[in-house]
């Protein structure tokens, strides 16, 4: 069974307690609810709104979150998408959802996607976490923390020891990913985060899909002074893939290895 929790105002809270808090409970209060769709379309959201991390519980299968874009339109809101964590996998399907800050270089929260599985729990079985885009989608990364400390974050990113499956669903589908643009360090928009190599990334392409790198990461692979990981690309659609300075497209970032990359597509790269 899945629950569906509609947000209209820009409070990141459900029947009066915290968003998550409230999403967490559900599945242990109710057994027999398996599933959340969280939809965000009719909300208030948008990057001048307090920012929020959403957290897909650890204890449900399918999570959906859906967005406030349109066709033709992105409408930004000021959050980042996680998982909990923990042994149980779950399918997470992202409809017209557009995230970003009002100016990703002064933020400090960091808008990001972070929900890839580690490898070292299914390196046996080779399951893992997936992410299936929908409609319009445009994820815009930004910094957490301050300078010179601060984590330069992939728009969606996939570590050294993790792995995501990323599916679109049409050719009607759209996804733009930009990671942290920076004159310092910068990571990868699908991969590793500044000075961070990527993991195991599959990818199942449809659509019309543009994923570009910061200043020095890989547009597919690693952030800065970060390898390539395993990259593997299957599908169809029109797919560019931007590198930073001296890193690839797909591949490494900035003084990174290429990594193993296979590309098995009819897709027009």
């Amino acid at each position: 069974m899945v629950s569906e929790i509609k947000l209209l105002e820009a409070e990141w809270t459900y029947n009066g307690e915290d968003l998550n808090n409230y999403m967490k409970q559900l599945a242990i209060k109710n057994p027999n609810i398996t599933g959340i769709t969280l939809d965000l379309s009719n909300s208030k959201f948008n990057t001048q709104t307090s920012y929020y991390s959403i957290k897909i519980p650890n204890n449900i299968v399918e999570f959906t979150l859906i967005g406030k874009n349109t066709d033709n339109t992105i409408n930004y809101i000021y959050a980042s998408l996680v998982a909990e964590g923990g042994e149980t996998y779950f399918n997470c399907k992202v409809i017209n959802l557009g995230l970003s800050a009002n100016n990703p270089d002064n933020d400090t929260n960091g808008v990001f996607i972070d929900i890839a599985s580690d490898i070292l729990q299914n390196k046996s079985t080779e399951k893992g976490n997936t992410l299936q885009f929908s409609g319009n989608n445009s994820i815009v990364a930004s910094r957490t923390g301050n300078y010179p400390e601060a984590k330069l974050n992939a728009a969606i990113h996939i570590g050294e020891g993790q792995r995501l499956s990323i599916y679109f669903e049409d050719d009607n589908t759209k996804l733009e990913c930009i990671g942290f643009v920076s004159n310092y360090d910068s990571a990868a928009g699908i991969g590793g985060n500044s000075n961070e190599s990527a993991g195991n990334i599959i990818m199942y392409t449809a659509g019309i899909i543009n994923i570009s790198g910061g200043y020095r990461g890989a547009g597919i692979g690693g952030g800065s002074n970060g390898s390539g990981g395993k990259i593997q690309i299957n599908g169809i659609g029109i797919v560019t893939v931007t590198g930073g300075i001296n890193a690839a497209g797909i591949g490494g970032g900035f003084y990174g290895a290429s990594g193993n990359i296979t590309i098995n597509t009819f897709a027009n790269m």
